[in-house]
């Protein structure tokens, strides 16, 4: 009887030991995505270029059929896919006149201690007023110094001018 408890107890704490490293995991990648939400606002260029793996990291986004039919009145050579540049997104970021800020919800987050997938829906603001919103989604490597961004996805959808 004592040997099916030990067993028990050993086998309780094997799988009680993974939940506990993604619950850290999950707390450094929000703190993650908290930089780059608040670099944003601030416009700190710093912060923003600690976050990618790499120069170079995928920045992709896929415009909606509204969105790009609406596009495609005034540009009818507009593609539907449109690659990006995350260097080029933060001297947007950082050298625009206006208050940005990117709201994050329905924030998902799945890591194995390696890599993570993290997704969310977002609303993209500028002074205030939704320019852009959709879903988002992050892959993310973990390196010596922590959690990086490898790559990010998004779906942009634009809403109509009143």
């Amino acid at each position: 009887m004592r040997l099916a408890i030990h067993l028990a107890a050993v086998l309780l704490l094997a799988a009680v030991a993974p939940v506990q490293a993604q619950t850290g995991d999950e707390a450094e990648i929000r703190a993650v995505i908290e930089t780059f939400r608040t670099a944003i606002i601030a416009k700190d260029k710093a912060a923003l270029d600690r976050l990618p793996a790499s120069d170079g990291i995928s920045f992709v986004s896929a415009i909606d059929p509204a969105t790009l039919a609406r596009v495609r009145q005034r540009r009818p050579e507009a593609k539907r896919l449109q690659i990006g540049s995350y260097a080029e997104f933060v001297a947007e970021i950082t050298t625009s006149k206006v208050m940005q800020e990117e709201i994050f919800s329905n924030i998902t987050i799945r890591s194995d201690g390696s890599v993570a997938a993290v997704t969310f829906d977002y609303d993209f603001r500028e002074n205030g007023v939704v320019t852009n919103s959709g879903l988002e989604s992050w892959g993310l490597v973990h390196g010596d110094d922590g959690w990086k961004i490898a790559s990010i996805i998004y779906s942009l959808s634009v809403p109509e001018a009143p």
